[in-house]
């Protein structure tokens, strides 16, 4: 994993109630003593770039973290744009020179994070996923936008990079901001109500796949071309705030250098597009407050 360098390290778990853990890195030490739901919370104060260390965490247990480095975290979001991977969306999208660029994909400055997709209507405390070494095993299925801006800053900075890849496909703007990030201000209301226009919609979507099934066993049946039908996202991942909960939240409490957004195709329709400059700003806002930074 890679930790925030030139920041306070803050490190943040769960244990039994009452549970005293001390989290030791590089020879500094500090102590929590988890409250009544078993949530502790400390900081280590700020490091130099470097590596690798390891971090013992101590409780009634020890767990000790090893290949720690400490340079800079960035957080990679938005949609496809964003999403793209290092090998292309096979079969409709190839990205150029994927193959040599993921056969040299072996960056030992490089830690990658990829954050599977789930949408929340809470904020969530935690992920389910971990860092890995950034190889041609892990690159190829990597946001490639990250991977490029990753390795540029690697040899710039000198310093191991910490790349999170928090990305979904035809996604809002809205959908990655939190609930009160969109209701302190009271112009981007048309946001919730575009989303209650979607679910209405929703009503008859069985019936509506069925008469595009249909339509499609004919045109097999006449050997002609099938019809094209309009593209329909996932309801749950345009919910306002529900990626913001599901796929930011937990990564709010981490030490990051700062974000890196690629979005807004899907923000372009009749009823979403005129406040888009509202919404993005709002989200900016929302994300500067959350990680106090920015």
């Amino acid at each position: 994993m890679v930790l925030q360098r030139d920041l306070p390290m803050h490190f943040w778990g769960w244990a039994d109630p009452d549970e005293t853990v001390t989290v030791t890195l590089d020879g500094k030490a500090a102590s929590s003593t988890a409250n009544k739901l078993g949530k502790w919370s400390l900081y280590l104060p700020a490091h130099a770039a470097g590596g690798p260390i390891t971090v013992d965490v101590k409780g009634s247990n020890t767990l000790s973290v090893e290949d720690v480095m400490i340079g800079d975290v960035w957080f990679a979001s938005g949609q496809s744009n964003m999403e793209m991977p290092l090998k292309g969306f096979v079969g409709n999208a190839p990205i150029k020179d994927s193959e040599t660029e993921i056969r040299n994909a072996s960056q030992p400055k490089l830690r990658l994070l990829r954050i599977r997709k789930k949408t929340s209507t809470f904020p969530l405390s935690d992920y389910q996923d971990t860092w890995t070494a950034c190889t041609p095993q892990t690159a190829g299925d990597f946001s490639a936008v990250a991977y490029f801006f990753g390795r540029a800053i690697a040899d710039k900075e000198n310093v191991t990079v910490g790349l999170i890849d928090s990305t979904w496909g035809g996604t809002p703007a809205e959908a990655w901001t939190s609930f009160q990030g969109l209701t302190a201000d009271a112009s981007l209301m048309p946001v919730f109500s575009a989303w209650g226009e979607m679910m209405d919609a929703r009503t008859d979507m069985e019936l509506v796949q069925a008469a595009d099934m249909r339509a499609d066993q004919a045109a097999e049946k006449a050997h002609q071309p099938k019809p094209k039908h309009a593209w329909r996202p996932e309801p749950a991942s345009w919910g306002p705030a529900a990626l913001y909960n599901g796929m930011v939240a937990p990564a709010t409490a981490y030490g990051i250098k700062g974000a890196i957004w690629y979005q807004g195709e899907s923000n372009a329709g009749a009823s979403r597009a005129p406040i888009y400059d509202k919404v993005f700003g709002a989200m900016i806002t929302d994300w500067r407050q959350r990680w106090q930074q920015g």
